[in-house]
């Protein structure tokens, strides 16, 4: 970014913006970042000159920015990143993605090949015009197809490299003396240990919550899985579990063949043969979707006033259509989210699958105490309504389909 661009941006930072519409906030909150995109990209200069002329850049970073060295290792190779990828870091010094972004593509092509990593570049003018004129989640979605587009192989050399990577270890906290256990594991025997601890939650606090357990349903779920692990360990080790795999089958999604296209619900890098060999030993359960609606489930999907809780059957039903909160750009994951009425209960609201959406406890907060009100169409189509008079509009839920 030129000197005279900044110092453009710089005055439309600090306009005085007391009384002012949202339409002048927002302005003032967009000119903020492109400069903080383009001081970003200067540091990445700096810092790539510093590991040229200090024999541990890190620490002198660490000291300059009164930051910690992990912090400065993080920035070191979101200069590596923008070096080696000139359309990326040019991008960035003009204000037009910003360094989350860098980060970003440079966590997607740690794994890769050399070759794969070339071919990845040669994506990067269309992730940069994504990044620019999209959002962030656009960015990592195309990201990911990307680098879906490159890899050599079916993803079997990634898992092996996964399982060579599987680490487990241990410390004490020194702020407040809490025992940590920090583990990193390959997806597929990440599955398994999940199922694992979702199984002994559910067999363990189905009918009693422990008193001093949080209320903020991600730190709930958090306590719950750790006291769960508690028990597998003090029953004599912890059993593999068996993985629970919801087929989500679209109906109006197809592929070449011209059949519905299956989404297993697991991450997306897993090899397909894996898949087929985890399905033999797994829980299945099928659900059919149609334009975001649910045409079939296995189970009970409509309680109407019979109890205010949602049976198993209805949140596998709705993990199926919801990875995350269901509010747009929310990215809580669906099991950090509590099920909430659209009709509230008190309302007179009914139990039932299109009464419900998964909300993560913020917007949660919002729709009980801030006054968002929520309409949830047949076909799943959300429209909320804030207080100040605009409303936002989201299309069915829609799936990444493996």
């Amino acid at each position: 970014m030129e000197v005279s661009v900044a110092v453009a941006v710089l005055e439309e930072v600090f306009r005085d913006v007391i009384d002012a519409d949202a339409t002048a906030v927002t302005a003032c909150l967009r000119a903020s970042r492109r400069l903080r995109s383009a001081l970003d990209a200067r540091d990445a200069n700096l810092h790539r000159m510093l590991a040229s002329l200090t024999s541990y850049p890190e620490k002198v970073i660490a000291d300059t920015e009164q930051s910690t060295v992990k912090a400065a290792q993080k920035k070191m190779r979101r200069a590596a990143t923008a070096a080696e990828q000139p359309v990326l870091g040019e991008a960035l010094g003009d204000g037009k993605i910003t360094g989350e972004h860098i980060d970003a593509y440079g966590r997607a092509e740690r794994d890769l090949s050399p070759s794969e990593r070339k071919c990845l570049g040669e994506h990067t003018t269309r992730l940069t015009l994504v990044g620019q004129h999209g959002s962030f989640d656009d960015f990592e979605h195309e990201l990911k197809k990307a680098v879906v587009r490159v890899r050599e192989d079916d993803g079997t050399e990634r898992l092996l490299r996964q399982q060579r990577s599987t680490r487990l270890r241990s410390w004490i906290d020194r702020d407040d003396g809490m025992y940590v256990i920090h583990g990193r594991f390959d997806p597929v025997t990440g599955i398994r240990i999940a199922q694992q601890l979702a199984d002994a939650v559910e067999a363990k606090f189905a009918e009693r919550i422990p008193d001093n357990c949080p209320e903020e349903p991600g730190a709930k779920q958090d306590f719950l899985r750790a006291h769960a692990f508690i028990s597998i360990l003090s029953g004599g080790g912890m059993a593999v579990g068996r993985p629970e795999f919801i087929v989500v089958i679209d109906e109006r999604h197809v592929g070449p063949d011209g059949e519905p296209i299956v989404d297993f619900g697991q991450p997306f890098d897993i090899p397909w043969s894996v898949i087929q060999a985890m399905r033999a030993n797994a829980r299945n359960y099928r659900v059919v979707v149609r334009d975001g609606a649910i045409v079939s489930a296995q189970g009970t999907l409509n309680l109407e006033r019979s109890t205010r809780l949602a049976n198993r059957a209805q949140r596998r039903a709705l993990r199926a259509l919801y990875p995350t909160c269901a509010i747009p750009g929310c990215g809580v994951r669906y099991g950090y989210t509590s099920i909430h009425h659209v009709i509230w209960w008190e309302h007179h609201g009914p139990t039932n699958l299109d009464n419900l959406l998964p909300l993560c406890s913020r917007h949660h907060h919002k729709v009980h105490d801030d006054g968002w009100r929520l309409n949830l169409k047949p076909n799943r189509q959300l429209t909320i309504a804030l207080p100040d008079g605009t409303t936002m509009t989201t299309g069915p839920p829609k799936r990444c389909v493996a």
